[in-house]
C-alpha cells in the first residue's frame, strides 16, 4: 500500500453496520426534507434568481426545522385540498411526523447495546435464548420509557419513505 492509499483509509475509518444504518436513516430523511423544500418553493413560485437564497437561508435547518418544514406543509396541503385528491393521503401525512421520530430514535441512541430474552425452564434450570436484537429506544409523550427493535424500525422508515416519496413527488411534479 503507497503512502496515499495509507493516508485515505485513516481518513475513512471502518464503520459498523449500525452506523451505516444511523447514515441511511438519516441520509434519507434529508432527501424527504429537500422534498418538501422543493415544493415549499413552487408552491410559492420563488424566483429562480431567488432560489439558492430561500433554500440556503430561509429554508436551512438554523432558520426552519423539519417539524416546522412539516407544519408549512401540512397548511398548504389543508389550503390546496391535496388531501384526497390522490396526491396525499392522511397516512402520508401522519407518517411525516412518524420519519421524524424514527430519525431521533437511530440518531440518539448507543450502538453498541443489544438486547437478550433468555427463557428460563424451571424445571431443569435450562435456559434459552428466545431473541437477540438492538433496542432503540425513546420516552413516549406520557413518559414510558419505550423499547424498538432496530431492525424492525429500519423496516418501518424504509417501508415509509419509499411510500412518502412518491405521494411527493406526484404533488411536486402536480406543481411544475
Amino acid at each position: 500500500m503507497n503512502s496515499q492509499d495509507q493516508k485515505k483509509s485513516q481518513l475513512v475509518p471502518n464503520y459498523t453496520e449500525d452506523q451505516m444504518k444511523i447514515g441511511f436513516v438519516v441520509d434519507r430523511t434529508n432527501y424527504i426534507e429537500h422534498q418538501i423544500n422543493r415544493i415549499i418553493c413552487l408552491y410559492l413560485k420563488i424566483d429562480k434568481n431567488k432560489e439558492d437564497f430561500f433554500n440556503e437561508i430561509l429554508l436551512s435547518n438554523d432558520v426552519l426545522g423539519l417539524g416546522q418544514k412539516i407544519k408549512v406543509f401540512k397548511s398548504i396541503s389543508e389550503k390546496e385540498k391535496w388531501l384526497g385528491s390522490k396526491l396525499i393521503n392522511k397516512k402520508d401525512l401522519d407518517d411525516l411526523q412518524k420519519i421524524i421520530g424514527i430519525r431521533n430514535k437511530f440518531a440518539h441512541n448507543r450502538t453498541n447495546r443489544i438486547n437478550i430474552n433468555i427463557n428460563i425452564d424451571s424445571s431443569t434450570n435450562n435456559a434459552t435464548i428466545v431473541d437477540t436484537y438492538k433496542p432503540l429506544t425513546s420516552v413516549s409523550n406520557s413518559g414510558k420509557l419505550e423499547k424498538k427493535k432496530q431492525d424492525e424500525m429500519l423496516e418501518k422508515f424504509i417501508e415509509i419513505t419509499m411510500n412518502l416519496e412518491k405521494s411527493l413527488n406526484k404533488i411536486e411534479k402536480a406543481l411544475s
